[in-house]
């Protein structure tokens, strides 16, 4: 069975930014560091196939576009100078490949039963005796 999808996705990324002065001396140095939420949309293809007794092996790919997010505000660094407000585009791509097993696969008969096939329940609108 050949098969696609199109999903939602949200991650978040633990971003630092070091930046060094090159003298070497303490507090030559400093480092900012930002927690981003990326969301995105989900696009994919993938090939299921059976290969018996409720087993089946799947092949899937996986595209997610997270856009681009913000650093946050500009900084000042060590020199003085304003660091400008940076944005991180996010892409991912994956490849799965999965061995499932389905539980009722379908296979076993189900006897199917008609509502007329049923009789009528007796009436009891006759006084007791």
């Amino acid at each position: 069975m050949l098969y696609g999808l199109v999903g939602y996705s949200r991650t978040s990324a633990d971003i630092a930014v070091t930046e060094n002065n090159g003298t070497g001396l303490p507090g030559g140095s400093f480092k900012i560091s930002r927690e981003i939420d990326f969301s995105g949309l989900v696009l994919g293809a993938g090939l299921e196939q059976d290969i018996g007794n409720g087993f089946s092996l799947k092949g899937e790919y996986r595209y997610t576009n997270y856009g681009a997010e913000s650093f946050g505000a500009a900084v000042v660094n060590l020199a003085g100078n304003v660091l400008e407000n940076d944005t991180f585009d996010l892409d991912s791509h994956s490849i799965r490949l999965t061995l499932a097993y389905k539980f009722a696969r379908g296979g076993d008969a189900i006897e199917e039963v008609s509502y007329k096939d049923i009789p009528p329940a007796p009436t009891y609108s006759a006084p007791y005796k």
